[in-house]
């Protein structure tokens, strides 16, 4: 038969190490705050680098439309995606011409659903 559970000391009723735990919390506690004055220093030490030099130029590019491949137009004013939609649905909707030499034309897409469908049916609508 085992003896009964016997308390080791520095353990309290559940059988954990408080002296252990406050240990490595003052330990990590100790860690942080250095780290925190060592982050602290390197922040002032680069303010006064951007305080010797001056504040860096105002990009010439600023309040164009585009500057490189990104976009800068406000959303309120920016109306090429509906520009854009309505010359394709007016393309979609019309008569015109795709290639004259080769006598090629487009036709407005409903016309031309009902003569695909009129022709798989075994006539013309």
């Amino acid at each position: 038969m085992s003896a009964p559970h016997q308390m080791r000391p520095g353990l309290d009723d559940d059988g954990v190490d408080m002296k252990k735990i406050l240990a490595v919390g003052a330990v990590s506690l100790a860690i942080f705050a250095i780290s925190a004055f060592v982050a602290y220093l390197i922040m002032r030490s680069d303010a006064r680098e951007v305080a010797a030099r001056g504040l860096p130029p105002v990009p010439s590019e600023l309040g164009r439309d585009e500057i490189g491949i990104v976009d800068q137009v406000e959303f309120s004013q920016d109306h090429r995606l509906q520009e854009w939609k309505a010359a394709k649905r007016k393309r979609l909707e019309s008569y015109g011409w795709v290639n004259r030499d080769k006598g090629l034309v487009h036709i407005p897409i409903d016309t031309a659903i009902d003569q695909v469908v009129g022709q798989a049916g075994g006539g013309t609508p």
